[in-house]
């Protein structure tokens, strides 16, 4: 379904491009679209539908003024557990053709390669970042960078590029979403990153179909209780009940115990303050029910509820009680565990594109 969607992004794209052929975006899902990015002591591969530092490698029109451009909007678009920036570049590219957005939106998908023993061993270049298999989704540092840079840190010079008024003068709104394991990235970044507050550009936080949520306090809902997407939960929310037999339920990266990588330079009280003031959209498949292979079944992320969908409700429900948050929840009909389906359906794009 993915290629088909693309296949009529990109026709979209064609047609539109007519009336703006001298600043045309790339708009290919592969390594015509990318550039490296600088991260302290290393980089990392982005695809970018637009070339955020002029000096981009094999990105078309690298070299032309993106103020001709003028696009309104940033996307970026953060991958799962697989790694692969160029798919949901491609989904993202999918997306915005759905609602006319292409020619009028920055896009951009960062790429973290991991390399952890036999569990994961991405290829990589000279001086390029390379995280563990799942420390990029929490903000930790690259394994191979003195400096500590972390994935946060990345993310944090994109909008730091976005926000440039020289380049992207009418830039008016950031997004920055993530599917599965890029939804639990999002979710922590949304919490701990101090680039926001730097911005002169409205940031909006798409958290879909993540495994776990950083919670900012030791309550979880009590045993046997429900809750529901109008805000209805058949419990409240208390010290874990089983917290003896779960003794890392409220450690980073579920909880703010023991906090390490980028969110270690914030303290709590500064990442609660901040994060229930932030724009957060929690983007829930409705069949994302199931007990797969890549769900985290330990106790920690069981404390937040049985499955995906489950913990995605409990916690938008635990914002609202614990802290009054004024955080938005979307529940995807007939999706489960699927980006493209998340994302290019008609709930998941406009949820993007609103």
């Amino acid at each position: 379904m993915r290629f088909g969607l693309l296949f009529w992004a990109f026709t979209v794209a064609g047609t539109q491009t007519l009336a703006a052929a001298e600043a045309l975006p790339c708009l290919t899902p592969n390594d015509n679209c990318v550039e490296r990015l600088p991260v302290k002591d290393g980089w990392i591969r982005i695809f970018s539908t637009h070339p955020l530092r002029g000096d981009g490698l094999n990105v078309p029109s690298a070299g032309a003024p993106v103020a001709a451009q003028a696009p309104r909007r940033a996307l970026v678009m953060v991958h799962g557990a697989q790694r692969n920036g160029d798919g949901y570049f491609g989904t993202a590219l999918a997306a915005a053709a759905s609602q006319g957005q292409l020619l009028d939106t920055v896009i951009v998908a960062p790429s973290f390669k991991g390399i952890d023993g036999s569990l994961c061993r991405d290829t990589v270049e000279d001086g390029e970042l390379v995280f563990g298999c799942q420390a990029w989704n929490a903000g930790f540092a690259a394994v191979n960078s003195e400096l500590k840079a972390t994935s946060f840190d990345a993310v944090d010079r994109i909008l730091q590029l976005l926000g440039d008024r020289q380049r992207f003068p009418n830039l008016k709104s950031i997004v920055v979403a993530g599917h599965s394991g890029g939804g639990q990235f999002v979710q922590r970044y949304a919490a701990a990153n101090h680039a926001e507050t730097r911005l002169h550009i409205p940031v909006r936080y798409v958290v879909a179909n993540p495994s776990s949520y950083v919670y900012l306090n030791d309550a979880r809902l009590r045993p046997e209780a429900s809750c529901t997407q109008d805000g209805i939960c058949t419990g409240g929310f208390g010290p874990y009940w089983d917290r003896n037999n779960c003794s890392g339920y409220n450690k980073y990266r579920y909880g703010l115990e023991g906090l390490s990588g980028y969110i270690a330079t914030l303290t709590v009280g500064t990442i609660r303050r901040q994060y229930v003031k932030r724009d957060v959209t929690y983007l829930l498949g409705d069949l994302d029910t199931l007990q797969d292979s890549d769900l985290d079944k330990s106790c920690a992320a069981q404390a937040q509820g049985p499955n995906r969908r489950e913990r995605g409700l409990i916690f938008w429900n635990y914002m609202r009680a614990e802290f009054q948050a004024g955080h938005q929840i979307v529940v995807v009909p007939r999706c489960g565990h699927n980006a493209a389906c998340m994302f290019t359906s008609q709930t998941g794009a406009r949820v993007l594109f609103p």
